[in-house]
């Protein structure tokens, strides 16, 4: 990646790569796959990667999860849109997921409560790993006062400030006791 794309961005721009880049994870974040792993392909300008399109290339302009860029004419075969297929993987894939959370400020817990976690007063999550996860750094987690037994995973960076409030007379109290 170069950290420059044109502005307005062009199609068929030699310069698209870090945009085609960019989206291109993007789409495989959301669900989609390459163009020539769809069944049939989508496009056929790629055949080297396993269980996909394994014929002869036919080189043609791609779409943003194609590999039409490894032809000749390399970036100018490439558009800025998404095949209406991948559009369709990705919107089901979108509209299957459950309402992403935001992150808060304050971030609320309360560890008796089994409903629909949203980190908000009326909706709190239910750990005070939740509330770490998703309380904005220097934010505030408001602790229902209970008992909880949380476990942070070694591999979860929490390296950025938070206060931890019992929403009244009580003690966190962080590590063994």
């Amino acid at each position: 990646m170069t950290g420059a794309f044109p502005y307005p961005l062009e199609m068929n721009s030699d310069e698209n790569w870090d945009i085609i880049v960019f989206i291109h994870e993007m789409g495989h974040n959301i669900g989609t796959h390459h163009t020539h792993c769809y069944d049939p392909p989508l496009d056929r300008c790629y055949n080297e990667e396993g269980d996909c399109y394994n014929g002869s290339e036919v080189c043609q302009v791609g779409t943003i999860m194609s590999y039409c860029h490894t032809c000749s004419g390399g970036l100018s075969n490439m558009t800025l849109q998404f095949h209406s297929s991948c559009i369709v993987v990705m919107r089901t894939y979108v509209d299957g997921r459950s309402c992403p959370v935001t992150a808060r400020n304050p971030c609320y817990v309360n560890g008796a409560y089994n409903g629909t976690e949203r980190g908000t007063n009326s909706q709190p999550f239910n750990t005070v790993f939740e509330g770490a996860k998703y309380v904005i750094p220097g934010g505030t987690i408001r602790i229902t006062p209970g008992t909880y037994s949380t476990t942070f995973p070694v591999w979860y960076p929490l390296n950025r400030p938070m206060t931890l409030n019992t929403n009244g007379n009580g003690t966190v109290v962080i590590g063994q006791q």
